[in-house]
């Protein structure tokens, strides 16, 4: 009974471990597709002729 209960908790905290990682990955992705947005707009509404 013990080790079934230990192993649960493991099991929890890996299932924890993962759901924190999925979540940090796609806030990553997130990030990454607004910063690249950003971007493409900069260039648009700022030629680069402008800018150097």
């Amino acid at each position: 009974m013990l080790q079934i209960a230990k192993h649960r908790k493991a099991v929890a905290v890996t299932i924890s471990l993962s759901a924190i990682a999925t979540i940090i990955i796609i806030t990553i992705a997130v990030a990454a597709g607004a910063i690249l947005q950003c971007s493409l707009c900069y260039d648009q509404f700022i030629p680069e002729n402008i800018v150097l």
